[in-house]
């Protein structure tokens, strides 16, 4: 964070990351969380930072032929008021580029209903909402108060919802759709992460593939495909079906998603046809 100085470091970044998603991966559609404005340049302010991001996202739309958009993170290591005045930036300084908020940073600072207020006023004003739920604490009631309470579109993780037998049934019957992360900073977690992925695949949960953050950790989608071919031993239909879920799950405009999903499956079947006759 501390190298980040000037507004064209985040054009550069967000270029950067469409540029190695699309090159490692082929990936098609790229969302991003965003934070708070780096620390070496707060008079940058929400509004330029989201403008420095977005000339990234142009850029890499125009030479790689993706798509794009934003998610304001919300850091619940701190409070309700802090997640209001996030979505009050976004409300102030609109873009068509920002279309959510996102929960993250760790789970046991807080239970989910502290954010009520911030997600229902980004809900009244059209906003898509997602969290990190189920991840660090080993509870399935959060992934429920996001849906319930903060009206969250889809969850990231949710990897304890296994918890519990009546909130798999509920989710498997709303088709819940879930972002699922095998490789993650700890090492440590990652096998029982790998085992509770599998477990909700077996469960017939609505998971599709992510990769968090691939600079950091580091990852790729494509290593996490080949991680749920590999390890989980999962096959070509599920991937299909998970990878299709991706455009159900993303926050395009309905036309463009339409439009996505209508490519991606005519490639999907080309390739199926040209590898497997």
């Amino acid at each position: 964070m501390q190298s980040l100085t000037e507004p064209a470091d985040l054009t550069r970044i967000t270029y950067e990351a469409f540029e190695d998603a699309h090159r490692a991966s082929n990936t098609r559609h790229l969302e991003l969380f965003i934070d708070d404005v780096p620390p070496r340049m707060p008079e940058l302010g929400y509004a330029g930072a989201v403008a420095a991001y977005v000339e990234g996202i142009r850029a890499a739309e125009r030479d790689f032929g993706m798509s794009g958009r934003l998610v304001v993170g919300i850091d619940r290591s701190k409070d309700g008021a802090y997640a209001v005045a996030r979505v009050q930036q976004i409300l102030e300084a609109p873009s068509p580029y920002v279309v959510g908020i996102g929960m993250d940073n760790l789970e046991t600072a807080g239970p989910p209903e502290r954010f009520a207020e911030a997600y229902q006023l980004a809900g009244a004003h059209g906003l898509k909402r997602t969290a990190h739920s189920s991840e660090h604490a080993p509870v399935a009631i959060n992934t429920v108060t996001c849906l319930d309470v903060l009206g969250c579109d889809r969850i990231d993780h949710g990897y304890f919802v296994m918890e519990d037998d009546a909130v798999i049934a509920r989710l498997r019957e709303d088709q819940t759709l879930f972002t699922g992360i095998f490789t993650t900073s700890r090492r440590s977690w990652r096998p029982w992460r790998r085992a509770s992925i599998k477990a909700m695949i077996d469960a017939v949960l609505n998971v599709i593939l992510a990769s968090d953050d691939p600079g950091m950790f580091p990852t790729t989608l494509a290593n996490e495909y080949r991680i749920a071919v590999d390890e989980l031993g999962v096959d070509r239909a599920w991937l299909r079906r998970s990878a299709l879920a991706g455009v159900d799950a993303c926050w395009l405009p309905e036309t463009e998603k339409a439009a996505l999903k209508e490519s991606m499956t005519a490639e999907i079947e080309a390739l199926e046809q040209e590898l497997f006759g």
